[in-house]
């Protein structure tokens, strides 16, 4: 046998010789497999459940404006009749938010023939004039001071969002008007939620401030800017259900 053959003897011997490693068996195998991902994926899973679950709560608070919360607190606001806050309580005929609805169009003042609610129990109508609540339009106003008189279903929205208004009425009261205006002017600087607008639907040098369910109304014989002033501190944003 040549040295060549030999070799290649020899080979053959030795690989017979070594124990061959035999492959885990295939239960065992699947079992490691499912194992390992299963205790490094489950913490991952429990985490993206509890993030959906809590993002569909926010946005379900989101939606609601607020929620239940923020809606007690306007309804304690608007019912309250504490006759040490200025000017009166108007009974604005429900409980917020039902009486907060969106219309579209006027909105009648009530009277013998305006019916005052709905099946469900609903403001249709305004209890005072101007108003002091009530449903409204869907649109507000910019806080701002307006030459022209404003819808009025307009401004209850303001008032909805915690704001307070100035109406007017009279002729020929151009310092009067100064005067108001100079008192607006300087909250709306500082960044108060005031809208003053003639109101020619009312009686005539008459001047009326209101807030949501709150009504201050006198002739302009009776105005002094510290009465406009005490009405705009006691009321702006006191009822305020979407936070302004």
């Amino acid at each position: 046998m040549s040295r060549r053959e030999r070799r290649q003897a020899n080979r053959a011997r030795t690989a017979r010789s070594k124990p061959r490693k035999k492959d885990p068996p295939q239960g065992r195998r699947a079992r490691l497999w499912g194992f390992l991902p299963g205790r490094l994926l489950a913490p991952l899973g429990i985490s993206l459940v509890v993030a959906a679950v809590v993002a569909v709560i926010v946005i379900s608070v989101i939606q609601a404006g607020g929620g239940g919360s923020n809606d007690s607190a306007a309804a304690a606001a608007e019912q309250d009749r504490d006759p040490n806050l200025p000017g009166q309580w108007v009974d604005p005929g429900g409980v917020y938010p039902a009486t907060g609805d969106h219309v579209d169009g006027a909105v009648p003042l009530c009277d013998e023939t305006a019916t005052p609610a709905s099946a469900e129990g609903r403001p249709t109508c305004y209890r005072s004039n101007p108003p002091a609540s009530g449903p409204h339009s869907p649109k507000d106003m910019r806080w701002d001071i307006y030459a022209e008189p404003v819808p009025k279903e307009q401004l209850v929205h303001n008032m909805e969002h915690g704001g307070v208004v100035i109406w007017y009425n009279c002729s020929d009261c151009d310092e009067l008007v100064a005067s108001i205006r100079k008192v607006v002017e300087g909250y709306l600087k500082d960044g108060h939620e005031l809208v003053m607008s003639p109101y020619p639907d009312m009686e005539e040098n008459t001047i009326a401030l209101t807030a949501w369910s709150r009504l201050d109304k006198f002739s302009i014989g009776d105005y002094s800017q510290d009465r406009l002033r005490r009405f705009v501190e006691a009321h702006e944003r006191r009822f305020n259900p979407e936070g302004f």
